[in-house]
């Protein structure tokens, strides 16, 4: 096997150990993290950089949600209204990506990058939202599957999961944070899966570097979510959002630029 082969895949298994480490400890969706590695480090093309990243999220995100169902966070109804629209936003957004402009994508995806790294820096882990997950339902049943899609869309054309969209809004629409964790993790599960699928058919999901990166984020995501409990989380999230911005603002400068 050629060297440079070899040193690929290895980054790509270490690229997952830190993404699924830091999905744990901070909930966040390891998209932001895998994308723009595999696109900076790995010199894959922005599209299939995206695909193995949801074939990553596909396999670690219903870890997370049986570990949320084990604490009875997850709301099925919830799940449906959001996850059935996610699924059909999902294949559009691997859709349209496939025949927009590459410069759209990654401009897009760096926008979300600097909301993502905003709600870091100033957002509150002491949010709770409301306290009642059946009466948050009933209240916003109708408005659920707007952010369903909106979030599956979102995992189809940018390879995240859509919890970076989803969260924040069922949090504003009075869910608990933990629910609203929980509950986003099950359409993740289902937008990934979705997605996943249409980029294998289309032939644009590389197993050499995305079967390692799964491998190595399974091994942590477990430790990250341990260890959430024992380490100032609140001082982490907001170097990881300083570390998003300059992310961001390094794929807009290779985007025009490099």
């Amino acid at each position: 096997m050629d060297s440079g082969l070899i040193l690929q895949i290895i980054l790509a298994f270490l690229t997952g150990i830190v993404a699924g480490y830091l999905s744990g400890l901070l909930g966040i969706g390891s998209g932001m993290i895998m994308v723009p590695a595999a696109y900076f480090f790995l010199g894959m093309d922005f599209i299939d950089a995206k695909a193995m990243s949801l074939f990553v999220i596909m396999f670690i995100s219903p870890l997370g949600m049986l570990r949320h169902h084990s604490h009875g966070n997850i709301h099925v109804k919830t799940g449906l209204y959001l996850g059935i629209p996610g699924l059909c936003g999902s294949f559009l957004g691997v859709y349209i990506a496939g025949v927009i402009d590459i410069t759209y994508l990654k401009i897009m995806f760096a926008l979300v990058q600097f909301f993502a790294a905003y709600r870091m820096i100033y957002g509150s882990a002491d949010n709770k939202g409301s306290s009642n997950i059946n009466q948050a339902f009933m209240s916003n049943k109708k408005i659920l599957p707007g952010v369903g899609f909106v979030g599956g869309l979102a995992a189809g054309l940018l390879g995240i999961g859509g919890g970076v969209i989803m969260v924040p809004s069922m949090v504003f629409l009075a869910y608990p944070m933990h629910a609203a964790v929980g509950n986003s993790l099950m359409v993740i599960s289902i937008n990934s899966l979705a997605g996943t699928a249409a980029h294998a058919f289309r032939g644009e999901l590389d197993i050499r570097f995305a079967i390692p990166m799964m491998l190595g984020a399974i091994i942590t995501i477990r430790k990250g979510a341990d260890m959430s409990v024992t380490i100032d989380r609140e001082k982490l999230r907001k170097y990881f959002g300083y570390f998003m911005i300059i992310a961001g603002c390094y794929l807009l400068y290779r985007t025009y630029i490099g």
